[in-house]
């Protein structure tokens, strides 16, 4: 039981040390990628959303669904085609790394 636990923690920290590398590529601070709840905030408007869609991601099931269109649409800022954000909104803790790590990912969507 132990062992999944610490499995999931590392999980979780890998796609929080991926958004610390992907804030800074579309202008804003890497410290917003550790902050809970917050760097969904701010992954909502990379992508040029709605503030207020942050609500939604605490409605059961509803959430998955806004979280997994935020990822597609995340991949799209970074000037991925579709069917790698549809791979990043299924599989986010494959994909979210690949975009922050990757030097040919680059912030297409504006200045936010």
């Amino acid at each position: 039981m132990i062992f999944v636990i610490l499995i999931l923690i590392a999980i979780y920290m890998s796609v929080y040390f991926s958004y610390y590398f992907l804030f800074p590529k579309a202008g804003r601070d890497s410290i917003d990628g550790l902050i809970p709840i917050y760097n969904d905030v701010v992954k909502i408007s990379i992508v040029g959303l709605s503030n207020y869609l942050i609500f939604l991601y605490f409605v059961p099931f509803l959430g998955l669904f806004v979280s997994m269109y935020v990822n597609f649409e995340l991949a799209k800022a970074f000037g991925k085609d579709t069917v790698f954000a549809i791979f990043t909104a299924i599989l986010p803790i494959i994909f979210i790394p690949i975009i922050a790590f990757d030097n040919n990912s680059t912030y297409i969507k504006g200045e936010v």
